[in-house]
Formats: structure tokens, sequence, C-alpha cells
């Protein structure tokens, strides 16, 4: 099974990515660029999790609006990347930290994640008009306010900035707990998590390689009712995601 993997990874990977270059030439906007890629990343996720191996768990409702949504989950992984995108289109907001990982970070950018840098007020305030621009032509916009990825023994406090642009653009907040459950269907413990959880100085391709040679994984996206944050301020509606998204987490 990894040697199959091990094949049919890169050709996913470069299919995707001439898919991708092929978009980027058609003359429309950049948005319905974006709206396309989607798409086509939900295709091409839900590929790669049946080759996998991954099986996901949905509890709760993902909202439907006709505004756009800015989900908050937890962050374990970049696996959990590909189960929100194989659920609906979505966009991404990611850290300019991603640069040092080659092949996440070329394949991020040309999927149109949002780029956010937390060092300084001016820089912060250009990401919150990005990500207002993006809830306003209505997609869904991912965020983990962790901010990094954890070993799965509670979720970090949340950073509270960016959701001002969910406030700006008067869209829904609809937070989501990600749990994994079961490793070759066996219990996630604390002796197998890090087989899942990507974190701290873990290199990408050794952490990559150890995923391919698991069997299984089960997981559980739980989406927590959804609001709106036009009369609280970005503390309380932060606060309020972080309360919902613990409710539903189990530690590892």
């Amino acid at each position: 099974m990894v040697l199959l993997r091990l094949i049919i990874l890169p050709i996913l990977i470069i299919a995707y990515l001439t898919n991708i270059l092929c978009i980027q030439l058609l003359p429309v906007s950049k948005w319905l660029k974006l709206r396309i890629i989607g798409y086509v990343c939900m295709v091409y996720c839900r590929l790669y999790k049946n080759l996998q191996g991954i099986k996901t768990i949905t509890n709760g409702t993902t909202v439907t609006t006709p505004k756009g949504v800015l989900l908050i989950s937890n962050h374990l992984s970049y696996i959990d990347i590909i189960i929100i995108a194989a659920e609906k289109p979505t966009l991404f907001i990611t850290s300019l930290d991603l640069g040092s990982y080659f092949l996440p970070n070329l394949l991020a950018r040309l999927s149109g994640t949002i780029y956010v840098d937390r060092s300084s007020f001016h820089t912060v305030k250009r990401d919150i008009n990005t990500i207002s621009r993006a809830l306003a032509k209505k997609f869904r916009v991912a965020l983990f306010p962790e901010a990094t990825s954890g070993n799965g023994s509670r979720p970090r406090a949340f950073k509270a900035s960016l959701l001002k642009a969910a406030i700006d653009s008067d869209c829904l907040i609809q937070p989501a707990a990600l749990n994994y459950c079961r490793i070759n269907r066996l219990p996630v413990s604390r002796q197998n998590r890090d087989l899942i959880c990507w974190y701290g100085d873990m290199a990408f391709l050794p952490h990559l390689f150890k995923l391919m040679k698991l069997d299984s994984l089960q997981a559980k996206l739980t989406y927590c009712p959804a609001y709106t944050a036009h009369n609280m301020d970005r503390k309380t509606a932060t606060q309020k995601a972080y309360d919902l998204i613990v409710k539903n987490y189990t530690p590892l």
C-alpha cells in the first residue's frame, strides 16, 4: 500500500498543479478563478482521502448562507486542511511561516491561500482587509486562530485579531471542532498521536512518509452553531468560538 501511495500521490499533485495553472490562464476575474480552484481542490482532497484511507465522521450542519462564512477550527496537522477542504470549497488563511516548507507552500500559494503577517499593526490591518474582501465575495474562509498546530492535548488560546474581518463584513462565524479518533482502527492516544499531529520542529517529509504507512485514519468534524459577531467585539467573538470548540473537543 505504501508503494502504491508513493506512486499515486505525485501523480495527484502534478495533476492538481496542472489544473490550477490552467485555471490561472482563464480570462476571468481573480475571484472567479479562486471559486473554481476551490471546487477543484475539494475534488483532489477527496481523492487524497480515499488514497490515504481517511474517513471523516461529520456532526452538525455546515451553515448555508448568501453571505460569506468564517470557519474557525482547532489545528493539529496539515491533514486538517485536507479534511476541511474535502467538505466544501474553502479559502484558507495561513502565516508566512509556511514559506519554510517548499511543497505545502507551493500548493497553498497556487490554491489562493491568504497569507497573513502578525508582526505589526499595519500588516494585520492589511490582512484583515484582504480577508474581509473574500468574505464579502461570499467565500467560506477557514482560519486556525491558534496560529500554529499543536499536539492535541488541548486547543491553545485563540488569537483574536483576524476575527475582526468577520465583524467588518457582517458575516457568520462557524466554529468547527476537529478530532482524530482512530489510527489503524485503534484509539488515538499520547502514544500514537504524533503519527497525525504535526507541530513544533517536526520535519514535513519524514512525517508525511510515516503517515503514508498507516492503513486507516478516522477523524470527526463537528460543526458548532454559527453566530454573527455584529454586536460583539473581536475578543468576545473569539472566546465564544473557543468555548464551543473546546466543548466538542476530546483531548489526546
